[in-house]
């Protein structure tokens, strides 16, 4: 595919995860990726992904001009390799979806997830994903960003609490 001169593929992944868990409203799930500038995006659908070449063709369309982001304590890198901001409610809401579909159809998983003594590597990723779910609603919004610093990686997180 092509936008503004950029070109870019796209692949339907949704019919793969809906058939391996069961869930139909996965089926249009698709990833577009490629090159834009000197990054390399991989976006769910293909209209994020344009919206990423717009902004690199529009610097007043990027995702740091705007309001909500200037707010956030986010600093220019040099060699930032990634950054990532997160409606934390929203992602606490996504987990708890998650979780009750866990609940729902596989019972025998979360039952024993809170029984296992010692605890298996399944069950403390259940069991901690139901603390940091509710941990989640605290915040207004979170920041990461990883950089490279001289020979190392380094990762910075900031959180903003409600007012």
């Amino acid at each position: 595919m092509e936008h503004q001169g950029v070109t870019f593929h796209t692949a339907n992944l949704g019919t793969a995860f809906a058939r391996r868990t069961g869930r139909d409203e996965l089926e249009n799930l698709t990833v577009a990726y490629g090159r834009v500038g000197q990054w390399y995006i991989v976006r769910t659908h293909d209209r994020f992904f344009t919206q990423c070449i717009d902004a690199h063709l529009d610097s007043t369309r990027r995702f740091i001009a705007s309001s909500p982001v200037q707010l956030m304590p986010l600093q220019a890198r040099d060699a930032a390799i990634a950054t990532a901001v997160l409606r934390p409610v929203a992602l606490s809401a996504h987990m708890k979806t998650w979780l009750a579909h866990w609940r729902k159809f596989h019972p025998e998983v979360m039952k024993f997830a809170d029984q296992a003594s010692p605890p298996t590597s399944e069950s403390r990723f259940l069991r901690a994903a139901g603390v940091l779910s509710d941990l989640l609603n605290h915040y207004q919004s979170m920041t990461i960003q990883a950089y490279r610093e001289g020979d190392t990686a380094a990762i910075q997180v900031d959180v903003v609490y409600p007012k």
